[in-house]
């Protein structure tokens, strides 16, 4: 339809049920050049473009028709989006911020939703010692980052960016340093 069905600005965990609950499990995802350029070393859109999965155009309706949307709905959420941009009009989705006003020419690409992470795990003592259910160590058995239950709530709300990553470093220190005492 061309029309937007979510704020934009939410992280891409709690993104992407909004994007499978769309026909076909998918949206487009409308840029201009500035933000095509930014993306000139990030390898997923490089895949995508050496694919041929990037629509380019110099106006909205064209990239409607080749993108195969609505070109009218297209045309009206992009003059939203920049009245928006300009403090000229406020977000029905609620976005608060948008960094600029989107320009010709267009590019855009369909995309999906991904966990592309992992929530929960092992239950580790602090040490990453596994636990089973009765709170025992398993003898031999350690657990860091992916594996090992973190600090995340459930679901993708629960997400909290870098989290992860600070947990694996983290976690893995204090194994690192119970294994050379143990061993």
């Amino acid at each position: 339809s061309g029309l937007r069905f979510v704020r934009e600005d939410i992280g891409p965990s709690a993104l992407a049920p909004w994007v499978m609950a769309q026909a076909g499990g998918q949206a487009l995802e409308v840029f201009d050049a500035h933000i095509a350029a930014g993306l000139a070393q990030h390898s997923a859109y490089q895949e995508a473009w050496r694919a041929s999965q990037v629509v380019t155009a110099e106006d909205v309706p064209t990239l409607a028709a080749k993108a195969g949307v609505d070109a009218q709905g297209l045309q009206d959420t992009l003059a939203q989006v920049n009245a928006i941009a300009q403090g000229l009009a406020t977000d029905a989705l609620g976005r608060q911020h948008f960094a600029r006003v989107l320009s010709g020419p267009f590019l855009a690409s369909w995309v999906t939703g991904a966990l592309s992470h992992t929530q929960g795990g092992l239950l580790t003592d602090g040490d990453g010692r596994v636990r089973d259910a009765k709170g025992r160590w398993i003898h031999g058995v350690w657990a860091a980052g992916g594996c090992a239950a973190g600090l995340s709530g459930r679901g993708a709300h629960g997400y909290l960016p870098g989290n992860g990553l600070a947990q694996s470093f983290g976690l893995a220190w204090r194994m690192a340093q119970a294994l050379a005492t143990t061993a």
